[in-house]
């Protein structure tokens, strides 16, 4: 039986980043994956793609809107077979970078699929054939899949989750969505910029449920302007097939045939037949609980990424693979959970850290500072000014709790505040950082200036 000091079940980007970390460490590593690919869903089904062929709607939008930056395009056309194209080259050279980094780091990749026998032991499965490795920690990364409703069956065709959609290499002429989270927001986003006729459905009071409800609202104005039909506080009754389209039944009385239905209603963890009852792995609400170790209750087994508690996102995932690896190896690494980035990649992009004002109220004195994009220079000069950038405030300490902003390049924006979190800076450091000129970063400092009502670029306010 081979041995390896941490093997890891799943190669996304919990995964694949602990491996590469462990082996950095002086760690023999192997890392058992189901499908043999790397990346997980966030490379191959997921982040990834969807970025690449939201670039793409990107460019087709922006291209039919030239006109107003005084350039004549004419006869602009859509090759979405080659959208899609594009999208599978990026992932296959970042799927095939994984492996050569892998290989640099003498990481072995084990096809199959994994189940904890015991402390210590990994069996796995592939084409019937069984095998065993010995690990004398064990890394459990086997993420999310997508959610399904229970009385609304996908067939991968009509009715579709973000798995299958990503596939297609053909538009619909009309979809509706069901779910307005991030994950329905950015497909929103990306038919629309293609020309189809979208109809967005949320069960909550507003489109991103866990935004902000000033950005949420800034986003949901954005997508009506554009013409997208946005159904809130609206219940998915029944979805029957046709024959190439459906019928949807809503709340309310409210029916529609359309091509297609997305189902974007969040994910589910990847959690069944890898041994954690038999092993007596604690869970909660479907999830494994872990230490700030990321350790669940069994010595030297350890659970990352969509599996436990903490956001389904992978950039988390890969730091708290980190800091399991770096604990495994002798190291006193924590997971702190209070500064992490989140992002939405419409168009223009939301992102956050920290508290929501909401949030923020019920625990805290604060002041708010707010920059709209119509006021910054930049914004004017690219043509993007819908938008703001908030910042949230501790009135006692001036400590920075929160910042919400939706604009174009929100999620690189969003960085800075990111740090100023980590490092414990006040909004006055924030303020009196001095920015490039002209900048869309600027936003940042003038809704840090905008908390002591000084913002240089607003009017006085009375």
């Amino acid at each position: 039986m081979a041995k390896y000091d941490i093997g890891i079940i799943g190669g996304g980007p919990g995964g694949y980043v602990a491996a590469i970390r462990a082996a950095q460490l002086g760690a023999k590593v192997c890392v058992v994956e189901k499908d043999g690919v790397l990346g997980g869903t966030c490379l191959n089904r997921g982040c990834i793609p969807t970025k690449a062929i939201l670039h793409s709607a990107e460019m087709y939008r922006n291209l039919i809107s030239a006109g107003k930056f005084g350039i004549n395009a004419s006869e602009v056309s859509l090759d979405y077979g080659k959208v899609i194209n594009r999208k599978d080259q990026i992932v296959g050279r970042l799927t095939n970078g994984i492996k050569f980094l892998f290989k640099s780091n003498a990481i072995e990749i084990i096809k199959g699929k994994a189940e904890i026998i015991s402390q210590g032991v990994i069996g796995i499965t592939e084409d019937s054939q069984q095998s065993e490795v010995e690990a004398s920690n064990i890394i459990i990364a086997t993420g999310s899949e997508p959610m399904k409703l229970a009385d609304i069956p996908t067939d991968g065709e009509i009715i579709q989750t973000s798995r299958e959609i990503l596939s297609c290499d053909n538009l619909p002429g009309s979809i509706l969505i069901i779910g307005a989270g991030a994950i329905g927001c950015e497909f929103t986003d990306i038919f629309n910029s293609f020309g189809i006729k979208v109809k967005l459905v949320e069960m909550m009071d507003h489109i991103l449920p866990e935004e902000d409800n000033e950005i949420a609202g800034q986003l949901e104005n954005i997508f009506k302007k554009r013409g997208i039909e946005i159904f809130t506080q609206t219940k998915v009754n029944k979805v029957e097939k046709r024959d190439s389209s459906a019928n949807v039944y809503l709340s309310g009385d409210k029916t529609f045939e359309v091509d297609r239905v997305l189902v974007a209603v969040g994910r589910s963890s990847n959690i069944s037949g890898i041994g954690l009852e038999e092993n007596q792995i604690k869970l909660d609400k479907n999830r494994i609980l872990v230490n700030e170790y990321m350790q669940t209750n069994i010595p030297h087994i350890y659970a990352i990424g969509d599996i436990t508690p903490g956001s389904m996102l992978a950039h988390v995932a890969s730091k708290e693979g980190i800091v399991a690896v770096e604990h495994i190896m002798g190291m006193d690494s924590k997971m702190d959970y209070k500064v992490i980035p989140s992002c939405v990649y419409t168009d223009p992009e939301a992102a956050r850290v920290g508290l929501t004002e909401q949030k923020a109220k019920e625990t805290h004195e604060i002041k708010i500072g707010r920059f709209p994009l119509m006021a910054s220079g930049k914004a004017m000069c690219i043509g993007e000014t819908e938008g703001l950038v908030k910042i949230i405030a501790d009135k006692n300490t001036d400590e920075i709790l929160g910042v919400r902003m939706i604009a174009s390049h929100a999620t690189e924006l969003i960085a800075e505040c990111v740090l100023a979190m980590k490092a414990e800076c006040t909004y006055k450091e924030l303020a009196e950082t001095i920015h490039a000129h002209p900048t869309m970063s600027e936003a940042v400092m003038e809704a840090a200036e905008d908390v002591d009502n000084v913002a240089i670029s607003l009017p006085k306010k009375t």
